[in-house]
C-alpha cells in the first residue's frame, strides 16, 4: 500500500509538472510583498543544510527564519534565461537564486534535490556561485552591507553564467546543467529578505538580412 502510495504521489507529481508546463515555461514575475504573490507555481526544496519549507511573510517581502528556505518554480525552464531578485541579509549572509537541473519527491510530499545544482549568493563580502552547495565555482570580492536592498540578476546561456550586483559584473562557466532546469530563490545563513523574482527567456538575436 505505502509503494502504491508512493507511486501514485510520483505520478501526482509529474502530472503537475506537465500542467504547469515542463519545458520552456514561459517568463515570470513576481512581487513578494504582502498579498502579492501567488504560492501555487512554487515549490519548497530540502537542501544539504537544516531547513524550513516556508516564509515569514512581512508587508513589502518575504524572509526566512535563519535556517535555510529553498523554493523553485514549479515550471521547468530550457534554454537560455536571465534571472533576477531584488534582496537583502540582515546579518552578512546569504539569500541566493538557485538553478537546479533535477528534482525529487519522496512520496510524502517532500522535495530535494536530484542532481547538480548552481547557488549564486550575495553576502557582506561579494558574491560566491557554489555547486550542490560545497563546491566553489566562482567568486568576486567587494563590500556589501547589512539591510541594504541588492539587484542580483543571473544571465544563463549554455555553460556560461553572467552575474550582475550593484556595479560589479563577473561570469564563470559550468557545464553540470543541461537539458531542463529549475530556477528558484533561498534564504540562507542567517536572515535574509526577498523582495521580488523574475525569469525572463534570453531569445537570440534575428539574423540580419543579407
Amino acid at each position: 500500500m505505502k509503494t502504491l502510495l508512493r507511486i501514485v504521489c510520483s505520478l501526482l507529481f509529474a502530472i503537475g509538472l506537465l500542467v504547469s508546463g515542463t519545458v520552456n515555461a514561459e517568463d515570470f514575475s513576481t512581487s513578494f510583498a504582502k498579498s502579492a504573490w501567488n504560492p501555487s507555481p512554487w515549490l519548497f526544496v530540502i537542501g544539504p543544510m537544516k531547513g524550513s519549507p516556508s516564509w515569514i511573510q512581512k508587508d513589502g517581502w518575504i524572509e526566512n527564519d535563519g535556517d535555510s528556505t529553498n523554493m523553485l518554480l514549479k515550471a521547468p525552464y530550457k534554454g537560455d534565461v536571465t534571472v533576477t531578485s531584488n534582496m537583502a541579509f540582515l546579518k552578512n549572509l546569504a539569500p541566493l537564486v538557485i538553478f537546479a537541473s533535477k528534482i525529487k519527491e519522496d512520496g510524502k510530499g517532500n522535495y530535494s534535490y536530484d542532481g547538480p545544482y548552481i547557488e549564486v549568493v550575495i553576502y557582506n563580502k561579494g558574491i560566491n556561485a557554489w555547486r550542490d552547495g560545497k563546491r566553489l565555482v566562482s567568486f568576486c570580492e567587494f563590500p556589501m552591507q547589512n539591510e541594504t536592498k541588492y539587484r542580483l540578476e543571473v544571465t544563463k546561456k549554455g555553460n556560461q553564467y553572467t552575474v550582475k550586483a550593484g556595479d560589479h559584473t563577473f561570469g564563470f562557466y559550468d557545464d553540470s546543467l543541461t537539458g531542463d532546469y529549475y530556477v528558484g530563490v533561498s534564504g540562507c545563513e542567517g536572515v535574509d529578505r526577498i523582495y521580488d523574482f523574475s525569469v525572463a527567456q534570453v531569445v537570440p538575436p534575428a539574423p540580419k538580412a543579407k
